[in-house]
């Protein structure tokens, strides 16, 4: 392997801690978010967001990063560019072999985990959103019900008033 190839190694093992530490930054936030949502508090919510809309921003620039070096390293291999931006890292991890292919391993197994965890704090984020939506319909529905004979239900399933259903009547 040649030392251009080996400093494109390191510039890959450096940029996938770069984004283990991204990812790990992203779940702080989405936890402090949840945190937010459940006190209810907007102003929280919405900085936590916007740290949020960054960071993933980052990551998907680094991310493009990665594909460019992965190219890089794939060329100097004889490696098709298309074949190198998708190969996995244990993929390269096996044709690089030496220090540098259990370095890979280790640096690409503690981002997965950081990712793992981002997708199962942000699985919980959207479950309480749904239940919170949920809630909110249904007291919204109640409320724009109150004091009105139902008549009906509408082609989305939403219960219709007879002043909405006098209104469709009017304009067709």
């Amino acid at each position: 392997m040649s030392g251009k190839t080996h400093k494109r190694i390191d510039d890959l093992i450096r940029l996938i801690k770069e984004m283990n530490t991204l990812h790990r930054e992203l779940a702080a936030v989405v936890e402090v978010k949840l945190a937010a949502m459940k006190k209810a508090d907007m102003d929280g919510m919405r900085v936590q967001a916007s740290r949020e809309h960054d960071l993933v921003g980052r990551i998907s620039e680094r991310e493009g990063f990665r594909r460019q070096i992965m190219e890089a390293i794939g060329g100097a291999m004889g490696i098709t560019a298309k074949t190198a931006r998708v190969m996995t890292v244990s993929q390269l991890a096996k044709r690089v072999g030496g220090k540098d292919g259990p370095v890979l391993l280790r640096v690409a197994s503690e981002l997965k985990e950081s990712m793992a965890r981002v997708a199962r704090i942000n699985r919980l984020a959207g479950a309480i959103s749904l239940n919170v939506l949920g809630h909110l319909q249904a007291v919204f529905g109640a409320v724009a019900s109150c004091g009105t004979k139902q008549v009906g239900y509408s082609g989305s399933g939403k219960m219709v008033n007879v002043r909405d259903r006098r209104l469709i009547e009017t304009v067709g």
